[in-house]
C-alpha cells in the first residue's frame, strides 16, 4: 500500500510545474539591438524551447510570454535583438517597435 501512495504522489508531482515569478517590469532594460546573451544574463535561459525563428519565451506571473526574437547571427554571442513583446493565447498585447505586428 505505502508503494501505491508513493507511486501516486510521484505521479503528481511529475505533473506539476512551478509558475514564473517573472513580471513584465523584469525586461524594461530590453533595448532593438541589444545582444542576446546579455538578457539571458540578466532574466535567465528562457522558460520554454525555440519555435521556428530563434526567440526566447519567458513565461509571466500573470500567464502571459514575454518573447524576443533575434536576428540569428553567427553564433549566440553575435545573436541581437530584432523585437519583442507581450504575448497572451493568441493575441500581442503590444511589441517594440510596433510597426512588426502590422
Amino acid at each position: 500500500m505505502r508503494l501505491f501512495i508513493l507511486f501516486v504522489a510521484a505521479a503528481l508531482l511529475v505533473g506539476c510545474r512551478t509558475h514564473s515569478k517573472r513580471t513584465v517590469d523584469q525586461f524594461a532594460f530590453l533595448e532593438v539591438g541589444m545582444p542576446l546573451n546579455v538578457v539571458t544574463n540578466r532574466v535567465g535561459m528562457p522558460d520554454r524551447g525555440y519555435r521556428g525563428q530563434i526567440r526566447l519565451r519567458y513565461d509571466l506571473a500573470d500567464g502571459s510570454e514575454m518573447v524576443i526574437v533575434s536576428d540569428g547571427g553567427e553564433n549566440f554571442q553575435s545573436w541581437r535583438v530584432t523585437w519583442f513583446g507581450q504575448y497572451r493565447r493568441d493575441k500581442w498585447l503590444w511589441a517594440k517597435p510596433p510597426e512588426v505586428l502590422q
